[in-house]
């Protein structure tokens, strides 16, 4: 997907990174946070292992007044592809273990016809730092 992505936006504003979740390391090594991080289509293929990792990898890459946004796939998963069940309460609860506080939670239905009458739906999450309790 990378390679494709470069080839249709080549564009020096643009740093493209071969890296991955859970840990994200050539990301980290940068030593820069970042003001948006999205994670699209890509949580239920982490176990729950990888998706508290990488929620703790998130976090500390995501800047004071950072957002997180994240797809979470719900219905049938692909033949053939690794997946996992995972809910949003989950996805949350390891946000919120991390300082994050979520701030939008919707459901959608998928975009692609096949997969909407498999009865595929995402919720996207947002998150974000939670404030000091005072």
């Amino acid at each position: 997907l990378r390679r494709r992505a470069i080839a249709l936006h080549d564009s020096p504003c643009i740093r493209w990174i071969d890296d991955s979740l859970p840990r994200l390391r050539s990301v980290a090594r940068l030593g820069e946070t970042f003001a948006l991080i999205v994670v699209a289509g890509v949580w239920t293929h982490l176990d729950e292992g990888e998706r508290r990792e990488s929620m703790r990898t998130m976090a500390s890459l995501l800047s004071p007044a950072g957002i997180l946004v994240l797809s979470v796939r719900q219905g049938p998963a692909p033949a053939g592809r690794r997946t996992f069940p995972v809910a949003s309460h989950e996805t949350a609860a390891s946000a919120e273990s991390r300082g994050l506080e979520k701030v939008l939670d919707v459901e959608a239905q998928s975009l692609q016809p096949a997969n909407r009458a498999a009865g595929v739906k995402w919720n996207w999450l947002a998150f974000r730092r939670a404030e000091p309790r005072r």
